[in-house]
């Protein structure tokens, strides 16, 4: 069958390596970093780019539920397979199989592809003292980050965590939060990577939406 992925492009590094080592040549459809920041925008932005690919019998989503914008999407002529799990932090911290993902709510996770984004939370937040002063800008943060205990770095096995460790411990320390660096896994994104879709996966027949049942067993 031929086989399309749209990916996030947050998941660049650990999807290129995941293709590399399955020596997969599924072609890939990169979608931008900031489509997560709205929900609605990321469902239609798909929508069209599911629409898009006439000649996919299976089209693969490197997406999880991302704030349900995958709900309702629909392709008429191929098959939809999404990873069935919450959100992408999930899915790479899902080590192993029909286990659930240990992710700690009270805490902030990064990759690479998180780091480097031009909207990088933590980015955001060192520059609001500039722009709003230094009362405003406490109040802010603290209304953002104040549930949160810690900031964590996901080691994927896609780049080196030594290179962002020590300038990630240290803007942690400055917003009063530990830091720690945590295993990772890619064994979701080697799947998908060869096409092998498995109980990890949502897999939605042509001409029928995706819909909340298709996740009632995601991986939280």
């Amino acid at each position: 069958m031929k086989t399309v992925i749209i990916a996030c492009s947050m998941l660049r590094d650990e999807l290129e390596k995941s293709l590399a080592e399955m020596h997969s040549d599924i072609p890939v459809v990169w979608m931008e970093k900031g489509l997560h920041d709205k929900p609605e925008h990321l469902h239609r932005v798909l929508q069209e780019t599911i629409d898009a690919q006439q000649a996919a019998e299976v089209i693969a989503l490197a997406y999880g539920l991302c704030g349900n914008a995958v709900l309702g999407l629909v392709s008429k002529k191929a098959r939809l397979v999404i990873p069935k799990f919450d959100d992408c932090i999930r899915m790479l911290r899902s080590i192993e199989p029909e286990g659930a993902p240990d992710v700690d709510c009270r805490c902030l996770y990064f990759t690479r592809g998180w780091i480097d984004s031009d909207k990088f939370v933590l980015d955001e937040i060192r520059g609001y003292e500039a722009r709003y002063g230094e009362k405003k800008a406490a109040k802010i943060t603290n209304s953002m980050l104040g549930n949160y205990t810690g900031v964590r770095l996901i080691d994927t096995g896609a780049f080196d965590p030594n290179k962002y460790s020590v300038s990630l411990r240290q803007s942690a320390s400055d917003l009063g939060l530990d830091f720690d660096v945590v295993p990772g896994s890619r064994r979701v994104l080697d799947k998908l990577a060869s096409g092998l879709f498995d109980a990890d996966f949502c897999v939605v027949e042509p001409g029928r939406p995706v819909t909340s049942d298709d996740f009632k067993r995601a991986i939280r």
